[in-house]
């Protein structure tokens, strides 16, 4: 720094000393700052900030109202933000100390040695292991049944999705968000902790490591990133050693998919790309596409067959699913009003707002959970064929079966694909199926509490 400070103008400028650091923390945050540099350029629409930050929504808002308390940013128009100017000069200040410090230079060099550290180690230092029996995603959208059936059957348990959906309760959830038609509903869940617990009913205790930021946390990785990223390769590492898949989060893109082995520091996987026809190459432990967490899941020690009492259980667990009792996080509708939040969006959601592939994909996933949800209880119907359940359940079958016909009439006006057109008169069709679905919705979460009443 070649200007002199005058300590009187210091002093004189920085004597609010606490308001000055509040200032200067608003800004210090890396998130903050990341979103105060991706600002720079112009303003930015809410859902694009998100994308680019890789953080969960909830964190996201945190960070902008300090900023907005701060004076640092302003809200437009359509949730759009921007730079104030106040934030616009700390940032260039802020630019102009730092590109001329010693401190860049030591953050370079520090980077460098980190880089070299990582590339430097040897890929194969942990040698190179597969499960015995291969482990193979099964053919879905919600990628959590495909992983954990796929998991299953190489443990020598044959569950298919329909299994894990109805056990666990997860194809009862309708969940999207608030506002707009974003891809995140599906596995945007309160109740994962249930649907853990409940996935041990399929034949063996599960256990879940859970790192609860996303990954990554910047763009490239920082060395924390990397730390966190080895921590999961060794928990995986060490349950394939033992023979054991695991079902892990945020492999090539936010899905589950199964690690059957690693080699080196590179995971050996079954994913969704296979039925893409697209080839399943190895991922590297530090390249995974996490937001929201890291998670982990296992198999340990096996689980006694399913009872009658676990498949009653089941279906108490499906009502409070299929309500949305503590399904959703905030900024998402969960149960049956979900279906009128979908078709409100459709209808008066800002262009902003409106992903088609968010739109496709969840109609993707809902259609199957609809599908996957009437089997089950059609099974359950078949089982219990003598007893009084089994014409409520046989009911709520088809109330289901109805939402799941609606549902692939949507899928129809919005093919699933990464971008497409959403003209006004589909998007209005669309918003009608939707609603239509929500009385089928309503009367097979009726059949199913008459099921579980009558159930002796």
């Amino acid at each position: 720094m070649n200007r002199k400070l005058n300590p009187a103008e210091v002093q004189a400028t920085l004597e609010p000393v606490k308001d000055v650091s509040e200032l200067v923390k608003a800004a210090a945050q890396s998130n903050r700052l990341g979103v105060m540099i991706l600002l720079a350029d112009g303003p930015k629409e809410f859902s694009r900030i998100l994308e680019s930050t890789g953080l969960s929504k909830t964190a996201l808002a945190n960070h902008v109202d300090k900023m907005l308390g701060m004076g640092l940013i302003e809200r437009l128009e359509r949730g759009r933000y921007e730079l104030t100017e106040d934030g616009g000069e700390l940032l260039a200040a802020i630019a102009s100390f730092y590109s001329g410090s010693r401190a860049r230079e030591m953050h370079k060099a520090r980077r460098t040695m980190e880089r070299y550290a990582r590339t430097s180690q040897s890929p194969s230092r942990l040698g190179a292991s597969t499960v015995k029996t291969e482990p193979v995603y099964q053919p879905c959208w919600i990628s959590y049944l495909g992983a954990v059936s796929g998991a299953l059957k190489s443990l020598g348990k044959e569950r298919d999705i329909v299994d894990v959906g109805g056990y666990t309760g997860y194809s009862f959830i309708s969940n999207v968000a608030r506002g707009k038609t974003c891809a995140s509903g599906p596995t945007a869940l309160r109740c994962w902790p249930a649907i853990l617990r409940s996935t041990a009913l399929l034949g063996y205790k599960v256990s879940s490591y859970e790192d609860n930021e996303s990954f990554p946390e910047s763009r490239p990785p920082s060395a924390k990133d990397n730390q966190r990223a080895r921590k999961v390769l060794d928990v995986v590492s060490k349950e394939i050693r033992k023979g054991r898949p695991v079902v892990l989060w945020g492999l090539d893109v936010p899905e589950y998919g199964i690690v059957k082995g690693y080699d080196g520091e590179s995971y050996k996987v079954s994913t969704y790309r296979r039925l893409q026809n697209r080839p399943d190459t190895p991922i590297r432990y530090d390249a995974l596409e996490a937001p929201g967490c890291l998670h982990a899941v296992s198999f340990r020690e096996k689980t006694p067959e399913i009872k009658e009492k676990d498949e009653k259980e089941a279906i108490r667990r499906a009502i409070k699913m299929a309500e949305g009792e503590g399904v959703s996080p905030m900024g998402y509708v969960a149960g049956p009003d979900a279906f009128e939040e979908w078709a409100i969006a459709l209808e008066r959601g800002p262009e902003a707002a409106l992903s088609y592939h968010g739109n496709s994909y969840v109609a993707e996933c809902m259609h199957e959970a609809k599908e996957t949800a009437s089997t089950f209880l059609k099974r359950l119907a078949k089982k219990y064929a003598s007893r009084p359940q089994a014409e409520h359940l046989t009911k709520a079958a088809q109330e289901y079966a109805a939402s799941e016909t609606l549902l692939k009439q949507f899928t129809w006006i919005f093919p699933f694909a990464m971008e497409g057109a959403m003209p006004p008169d589909s998007r209005e069709k669309g918003a009608g199926l939707l609603r239509s679905v929500k009385p089928h919705e309503l009367a097979a979460i009726a059949r199913m509490r008459e099921a579980y009443k009558s159930w002796k």
